[in-house]
């Protein structure tokens, strides 16, 4: 095992290093700092308000101490790499004599917590779902390597699903140049990563392979529903591969179609040079094995339309249901009482129309739209926020996730909701 490595845990650490801007604060004269959305040990990152152009950013920020070449060296690696699924960077400046990196914002949730959440519900991800995310990031990581740098730490928290479908690997602060020799250790998560990073034996211009290997193990884990290793124990995780064993997906997933099953073996193989060669390769792989799966059936015309009713209070459950009846009888509604029996209504029957609450408890409004948003669904499924209390930011963070339509509660509710929803049932028989 490699003597000097440095370990970057999957689960984030609390810091207590001081945050270097404030909330409020103007920073360089156009981005107003906001809240905190997240940090961890090389530094911070904020959500700000671009004055300039009026729009939400994501401003990330040195911890004290960690020097600043880091963080321009990640910006310039971030701004090599222009892909649907990267982060897109806006500016690079110095405040006060701090450091800091503009980049857009993004709503989803992580593939991590998407994870979690299908295996709270004992649901696993479909196949079809499945073979869209591992082509997106195979994608992604082609266009890194184009550029001669490997990401180093590609794993499900470093993964996030976005509105639109958009997948997007996140997180290029390990990212390293393909001629780097790793004389100055490595880095990233043990679970996720290679044979050869683990053992210190990676030779110069084959980071693009470990990070192949890296989304094996990813790929190995969205099907298994288990990590590859439930440990970050590096000698135990070295003497799982010095004993010459190796992952299989068909030990998971037998059913699984043999095309696709070879490709996530190709993946996992332990010998670089028999590896996945590149990360093109692995998407024309991907694209022939989706092209193979027998695709669900278009739904048809008699199906009736249907709504899902989310909210939590019985009473306007029932005032939604009947308001929908009379605007289209015949139409099915179902109903979810919470955020988290939504999402699993939505997995198992997919709605026309989602008439959503933004106040509930556990799970709120905004966030079961990100999941909803996070989706990738077979046929469009349109969602209606209604709501009593919204602030004008809810609003604007609706429309941020695409989320067009919005209906207030009170008198009238029953005028303002058909005029959203005979639209959408006249598109939904077409």
């Amino acid at each position: 095992m490699h003597p000097a490595a440095i370990i970057a845990d999957d689960e984030s650490r609390p810091t207590t290093a001081r945050i270097p801007f404030a909330t409020g604060e103007l920073v360089a004269g156009t981005y107003e700092v906001r809240d905190a959305l997240g940090q961890g040990g090389m530094g911070v990152v904020f959500e700000a308000q671009d004055r300039a152009l009026a729009r939400r950013v994501a401003m990330k920020v040195s911890h004290p101490g960690v020097d600043p070449k880091f963080l321009r060296q990640e910006a310039q690696a971030m701004a090599a790499v222009q892909h649907p699924s990267t982060v897109a960077v806006h500016a690079l400046g110095t405040h006060r004599g701090v450091d800091f990196l503009v980049m857009e914002r993004l709503y989803g949730v992580t593939l991590r917590a998407h994870t979690q959440r299908l295996a709270a519900l004992r649901q696993t991800i479909t196949i079809a779902e499945f073979v869209d995310i591992m082509i997106a990031l195979a994608d992604a990581l082609a266009a890194i390597h184009r550029v001669q740098i490997a990401h180093r730490d590609v794993k499900p928290s470093n993964v996030l699903l976005a509105p639109g479908n958009r997948v997007v690997l996140m997180d290029f602060g390990l990212f390293v140049r393909e001629e780097y020799d790793g004389s100055r250790g490595v880095a990233g998560s043990p679970a996720y990563m290679a044979p050869e990073v683990l053992m210190g034996r990676l030779r110069p211009r084959s980071w693009h392979l470990a990070d192949l290997y890296s989304l094996g193990l990813l790929a190995y884990e969205l099907l298994s529903s288990k990590r590859p290793f439930s440990h970050s124990d590096l000698r135990a995780i070295a003497a799982f591969y010095e004993s010459s064993n190796r992952f299989s997906i068909a030990d998971q997933r037998p059913e699984l179609a043999p095309e696709l099953a070879s490709v996530v073996d190709g993946l996992l193989a332990p010998e670089p040079e028999e590896r996945t060669p590149g990360a093109e390769y692995l998407v024309r792989q991907l694209r022939a094995a989706r092209d193979s799966l027998a695709r669900r059936p278009i739904r048809g015309a008699s199906r009736p339309f249907t709504v899902l009713v989310v909210d939590d209070d019985p009473a306007m459950v029932a005032v939604l249901t009947a308001c929908v009846m009379g605007i289209s009888p015949g139409a099915r509604v179902l109903a979810a009482g919470d955020g988290q029996k939504a999402v699993e209504r939505v997995r198992q029957t997919l709605p026309d129309v989602v008439l959503l609450d933004l106040q509930m408890p556990t799970m709120n409004g905004i966030e079961v739209c990100m999941h909803l948003s996070a989706m990738p669904l077979d046929a469009p499924c349109t969602i209606v926020s209604v709501s009593g209390t919204a602030q004008s930011g809810d609003l604007q963070l609706l429309q941020s996730l695409g989320i067009a339509h919005f209906v207030s509660k009170g008198p009238g509710l029953a005028e303002r909701l058909e005029s959203v929803l005979r639209p959408l049932h006249r598109a939904a028989q077409t």
